[in-house]
């Protein structure tokens, strides 16, 4: 048998994704793309469930969806309580059938069809890869759309996502490996994000793992992950896993890997450090609501 072949990103695509996931949590009037060497193509959002997304189109012609995650902490690890619906596409028999995170979907749903509208207006003439992008909850809705506009576009589809809770059950994630192989997925050391909804929820795409000591490894073996999980079920609420979770944490994590990522400044920079300052209080609000449920 041949060798397996070795699983990589590119490493300058995803420090643009990772850009491009933390300035979609800008308002259009505030959103300053261009210096990542993109322009605004179409600001896509609905005020009923919250989602903001936008199309964008890279100097080069490349282009790319990106979602926004969410700004609430508390609601980011307190939704894995939802239940799953099924999904759009796939075959099954009853509860075997793809099914994805109820509110995640909901949060989808709205947006759809004016994102497929704007991509089918996109590609009508030159059928151009997709590149999609996400962080957090955003990241949940980029897996999605990712499917979703491969299945629905037959479009070839790449996904990068930081920081992604679990997205749909087994039966999605084996359409999903099937549908976008092209895909990753970055979980920066204690992030506890990734690590929710927890009971029948599986992850998708090839892990990007960057660990501590400034390395990012690419589906790292079953003992490392066996030792991650040991160490999400000691101190759950520690401030540490919810700092990594931030936007700037992953974009500092991808630094040393390319040339794509930027510093941080205007808005941008102060929307996170407010988020900083607010980690103590939100720590608080989530084993509030925490105790609720154990």
């Amino acid at each position: 048998m041949g060798k397996e072949k070795e699983v990589k990103p590119d490493w300058d695509l995803a420090g643009e994704m990772c850009m491009l996931s933390i300035e979609v949590y800008e308002t259009q009037e505030a959103m300053n793309i261009d210096q990542y060497g993109y322009h605004l193509h179409e600001f896509i959002e609905d005020d009923t469930v919250g989602t903001q997304a936008v199309v964008a189109i890279s100097h080069e012609g490349r282009v790319a969806i990106s979602f926004r995650g969410t700004s609430d902490f508390t609601d980011a690890l307190t939704d894995a309580l939802s239940i799953k619906k099924r999904w759009l596409h796939g075959k099954g028999f009853l509860f075997w059938k793809p099914r994805v995170h109820f509110g995640f979907l909901n949060a989808y749903l709205p947006v759809r069809e004016k994102i497929l509208s704007s991509i089918k207006k996109l590609t009508a003439e030159n059928r151009k890869r997709i590149h999609i992008t996400g962080h957090s909850l955003g990241g949940a809705l980029a897996t999605l759309c990712a499917a979703d506009i491969k299945r629905s576009l037959k479009l070839p589809v790449t996904m990068y996502n930081y920081g992604s809770p679990r997205v749909g059950n087994k039966k999605f994630k084996k359409l999903y490996q099937k549908l976008v192989p092209d895909s990753f997925r970055f979980v920066n050391d204690k992030d506890a994000v990734p690590t929710m909804p927890k009971i029948a929820y599986h992850h998708i795409g090839n892990l990007c793992y960057m660990d501590n000591g400034g390395e990012i490894q690419i589906n790292p073996g079953f003992a490392l992950r066996v030792f991650d999980s040991l160490q999400d079920a000691v101190g759950f609420m520690d401030l540490e896993k919810l700092t990594d979770h931030l936007s700037s944490h992953y974009r500092d994590q991808l630094e040393p890997f390319t040339k794509k990522i930027l510093p941080l400044f205007g808005e941008a920079r102060e929307t996170i450090e407010n988020k900083i300052d607010d980690l103590e209080d939100a720590v608080q609000d989530i084993r509030k609501k925490v105790e609720k449920y154990v």
